[in-house]
């Protein structure tokens, strides 16, 4: 899978039999339409389907979500409300970039 590293990246680590994640993906399907992507990539990993990113990342359940900062070349678990307001808070917050679209 490839993405800009050079941007931010909000990276989704999910599983198809997950009922947490079941109820994630509405949201953030519907956050990711409404960001600049120009700003920030988003990258879906699904455990069934590539399960060598889940074993690189270590992730251990589901839905971990991680924020790649590329200045510090880091990431951040995300551990705040299943929202489209504290998505774009906390990625705002940690990159000091403005992601909304409008």
């Amino acid at each position: 899978m490839k993405y800009n590293l050079k941007n931010p990246s909000l990276l989704l680590f999910h599983a198809d039999w997950c009922g947490h994640c079941q109820r994630l993906m509405p949201t953030f399907d519907k956050f990711s339409e409404n960001i600049n992507k120009s700003k920030l990539n988003i990258v879906k990993f699904n455990a069934d389907k590539d399960p060598n990113y889940i074993k690189s990342f270590n992730v251990e359940g589901f839905p971990t979500i991680l924020l790649h900062v590329p200045k510090e070349n880091k990431y951040i678990n995300y551990n705040g409300d299943r929202s489209i307001t504290d998505l774009v808070k906390f990625v705002n917050e940690n990159n000091n970039i403005d992601i909304t679209q409008f």
